[in-house]
């Protein structure tokens, strides 16, 4: 069976059922979806037939390659939580990763760079204060009067509020003297506490760690790339030990060596996600066209503020580099149409399901009596389920049917809760686009 596998027949929603389906093989599995809204779908999706399995994000920067500005500091938590859950081997058994192409395809700091960015102190320790405030610093976290989001830390007293990256809430260090007298996580809004904790594990916020070495290889790699550093204040400011707005799209430079986030789990099947290839040359594009206009304006000098880029191919892969990501590892390429089965082209059996369009067009024409007439139709041959947005579409359409003399419709929650017997008709809360059949389970390697 070759390493490279497309399965075609792969409509969305169904592809959860695949995925869930590549769980059970025992490793993790990693989906690159298209773009954020296609991860979110998923993340729907497996909440119906996965509901039970560990679901990680990996989302990508919320900002344009070679952007003025930082990603937002949730999205670099969010990111800093996972690589360093991955980093660490902290997840037993399986579990699912979701990420974009565009969070896929650019490279990450090293795992033994993550591994040993951390700060941890047990209570009844000795904790040394000042060591933990040059970490905040240096990890990319920042002072505020009081910790609202990821990211932010506060200083009174004896007591350090810290918002580390995750979304297990801030925690409260209370010292006495130099000893670690107690620590809690607590709600950021009410101020109670949610849990009492022995021990505080903290990892970075950002990719960019900005210590001494790290300055030292920025102003290394600047200098052989562009000469001099005058007048540039992100130069400027990062020989100062101080972080700048949008210093994250010069990652390369910080780091020794960067690697990629298979690396990080090289037993995990990866699925991609249908037409990938095409949004992957998009993003190709748009990288080598805002590197080219950054470096036309620093050669015509159209800007008085300076913008030196790094080289596209130091942060992203270029499509042969890409493909020796993928390579060696199992990858599963969904197709939403049918393709003719052959070496390596696999039929998993959906369909995309009936587009009601004319019906809604046509006012001559009642939509929910081609709906029933539909779902009688579609009961005919197996179980069927009807997904709704909210808890108020479903009650509606619950009557809808009822009125048009649908009976044995039962409220279920996800897959589990679907009865087995051939004529079952589940009404589901799932914000499903478009609805799939599936005429058969396919063959699945």
């Amino acid at each position: 069976m070759p390493d490279q596998i497309i399965l075609s027949g792969a409509p969305e929603g169904y592809d959860a059922a695949l995925i869930a389906r590549e769980l059970e093989r025992g490793n993790p599995v990693i989906h690159i979806a298209r773009d954020d809204r296609r991860m979110a779908a998923m993340r729907g999706a497996l909440g119906f037939f996965a509901p039970k399995a560990v679901v990680l994000e990996f989302p990508a920067w919320d900002t344009t390659p070679y952007d003025r500005i930082s990603p937002a500091p949730a999205i670099m938590a969010a990111r800093m939580a996972v690589l360093t859950l991955l980093a660490h081997k902290a997840l037993r058994g399986p579990f699912i990763l979701l990420t974009t192409l565009s969070a896929a395809m650019q490279r990450v700091p090293a795992r033994a760079v993550v591994r040993e960015a951390g700060f941890s102190a047990a209570v009844g320790d000795r904790m040394d204060e000042t060591a933990l405030r040059a970490f905040l610093v240096r990890m990319g976290f920042t002072l505020a009067p009081t910790v609202t989001e990821p990211g932010d830390y506060a200083l009174r007293g004896g007591i350090i509020d810290i918002y580390p990256p995750g979304e297990s809430g801030p925690i409260r260090l209370d010292l006495f003297g130099d000893v670690l007298d107690g620590a809690r996580r607590f709600d950021p809004e009410t101020q109670r506490t949610t849990e009492k904790l022995d021990r505080v594990e903290l990892a970075p916020m950002s990719e960019v760690i900005l210590d001494e070495p790290a300055i030292t290889r920025f102003r290394q790699n600047y200098r052989m790339e562009y000469g001099g550093g005058a007048n540039d204040p992100l130069y400027e400011s990062v020989s100062a030990g101080r972080k700048l707005a949008g210093m994250e799209h010069w990652l390369p430079w910080f780091h020794d060596g960067l690697e990629n986030l298979f690396d990080y789990l090289p037993e995990a099947s990866i699925v991609s996600d249908d037409r990938l290839d095409q949004v992957r040359d998009a993003r190709w594009h748009t990288i080598s066209e805002q590197f080219d206009a950054r470096r036309e304006a620093l050669n015509r000098r159209v800007s008085d503020s300076l913008y030196r880029p790094v080289p596209p191919e130091t942060l992203f892969p270029d499509e042969a580099e890409w493909q020796g990501w993928l390579a060696g590892q199992r990858h599963l390429r969904l197709s939403t149409l049918r393709q003719p089965p052959g070496p390596g082209v696999l039929d998993a059996g959906g369909r995309v399901g009936r587009n009601f369009a004319p019906e809604r067009q046509d006012e001559n024409k009642n939509l929910f009596h081609a709906l029933a007439d539909h779902i009688r139709k579609q009961r005919a041959g197996g179980r069927v389920v009807l997904a709704s947005f909210s808890e108020g579409a479903r009650e509606r359409l619950a009557g809808l049917i009822a009125d048009e003399g649908i009976e044995g419709a039962s409220l279920i929650g996800d897959i589990r809760d679907l009865r087995a017997d051939k004529a079952a008709l589940g009404l589901a809360i799932w914000p499903l686009d478009e609805g799939f059949v599936v005429e058969r389970d396919g063959e699945l390697p």
